[in-house]
């Protein structure tokens, strides 16, 4: 037996998850993001979509963006990956040839030629 049209119930969550996602405060967000993927953001921030979930048996709201970051890539002479660094963070995958282990485990600089 059905007590309710499901089309407005589902523009009424809508609108509580569209007026969620507007009212963020994006101080704390950033620093969490820093602190836990070390990426700085930028300015260019989208709201992609949101929805009410379970989490830990309550509900939760969802939120999905898409964010822009800046990204470092450090190349050989020879085309070969080195590094990328991503906010305050260098990952490196590959040695550079003229850098030790110690000082590719150090994520040390890379030297202007």
């Amino acid at each position: 037996m059905k007590i309710s049209n499901n089309q407005t119930i589902q523009h009424g969550e809508q609108e509580l998850i569209d007026a969620i996602s507007a009212d963020l405060n994006w101080q704390p967000i950033e620093e969490i993001i820093k602190k836990e993927h070390k990426l700085d953001l930028q300015e260019n921030i989208e709201y992609r979509s949101g929805d009410l979930v379970v989490c830990n048996d309550q509900v939760a709201y969802q939120l999905e963006f898409d964010v822009r970051m800046a990204v470092t890539l450090l190349i050989d002479r020879q085309g070969n990956f080195i590094s990328i660094k991503g906010g305050n963070d260098i990952i490196d995958l590959v040695e550079a040839a003229d850098e030790s282990p110690a000082q590719a485990a150090a994520g040390s600089k890379p030297k202007k030629k």
